[in-house]
């Protein structure tokens, strides 16, 4: 069974994993992306586990409901279990 389609930009918006990869990105840009998609209802946001604790700060002091979600062994995948 699939999912209905979205009925509105908010419930689009709520299906998303919004994500902030980059390997430059530094605090200024993870407080900046932080507060750009706290406008917008997502699932969740997605950093580097390095901005895993400043970006979780963030969401607790806007009392949001959005999940954050943090990469392991980004983009590669080839670190051994120990570095993972």
């Amino acid at each position: 069974m699939s999912a209905a389609p979205p009925s509105s930009a908010a419930d689009l918006a709520g299906r998303i994993d919004h994500t902030l990869l980059r390997p430059e990105a530094d605090a200024a840009r993870v407080r900046r992306f932080v507060e750009q998609a706290l406008a917008q209802p997502f699932a969740a946001l997605c950093v580097h586990g390095v901005w895993a604790p400043l970006a979780r700060r963030l969401l607790d002091e806007a009392n949001s409901a959005t999940k954050l979600c943090v990469v392991v062994d980004f983009p590669l995948g080839c670190a051994g279990p120990a570095a993972k």
